[in-house]
């Protein structure tokens, strides 16, 4: 075979296996190009898929038992008074009242919730007072006035571990665990009215006290301190 012939054949090979490479780098960067998502972007495989399953959440509450909230027992100066009759005292300075609710029920439907009571002055109202003589007054005398809530747990079962006839009293800001069901507290307010109090704006002024209210809320917690093995209680 001439020699001229035999390098025509082999470029001829060469030629044709170029253009099966070529012929497959297109084809390759057609796929790249379907893998990217084309037009330039870069979209990542995904999927979704729904959960089965019947389970349900269901959201808890936390209140008070107004239906059953007993009537406050009040004292001033330590001294048992009716509630009716409290309108007819004249408060002075050094003055003490206190309001207590032998049982207060707290409505708890909700696990690992733990509350703290608080003071509400919501009720009060005092800048809604139309008289700017009477309101003036009436802010003067507040501003006189100290108030705090104590709180104490009772266990009203004595079979109950946990039991005790005389809990002690904790400051409104503690922290309680709360089980499900209705918890039962003893609230009692105190309102003294400034001994060194000297503002003669306030002479005269009417504040009602039933606008002085107990409020509740939960706080956080960690789920650890609520099971002491770890274990999340079983509802089912």
């Amino acid at each position: 075979m001439p020699k001229t012939q035999v390098i025509r054949l082999t470029q001829r090979k060469q030629e044709h296996l170029m253009n099966r490479l070529f012929k497959g780098a297109i084809a390759s960067a057609a796929g790249v190009a379907l893998l990217l998502g084309g037009a330039g972007t870069f979209a990542l495989w995904q999927d979704t898929a729904g959960l089965r399953g019947d389970a349900i959440i269901e959201a808890g509450r936390l209140e008070f038992g107004w239906e059953t909230m007993p009537q406050a027992v009040w004292t001033i100066n330590e001294q048992p008074i009716a509630e009716s009759a409290v309108a007819n005292v004249r408060f002075v300075p050094g003055d003490v009242v206190t309001m207590t609710w032998e049982d207060v029920p707290v409505i708890v439907d909700g696990d690992y919730l733990v509350a703290e009571f608080g003071v509400s002055l919501d009720g009060l109202k005092l800048n809604e007072i139309e008289d700017p003589d009477a309101k003036a007054a009436a802010i003067a005398f507040f501003e006189g006035l100290e108030h705090s809530v104590e709180i104490r747990q009772l266990i009203l079962d004595e079979e109950d571990p946990a039991y005790d006839p005389n809990p002690d009293w904790h400051a409104s800001t503690d922290e309680f665990e709360l089980e499900r069901g209705t918890n039962t507290f003893q609230v009692r307010a105190t309102v003294v009215f400034d001994p060194d109090a000297e503002n003669p704006t306030a002479y005269g002024a009417q504040i009602p006290l039933t606008g002085l209210g107990l409020s509740i809320k939960q706080v956080p917690h960690d789920l650890h301190t609520v099971e002491q093995d770890g274990q999340l209680p079983n509802h089912d």
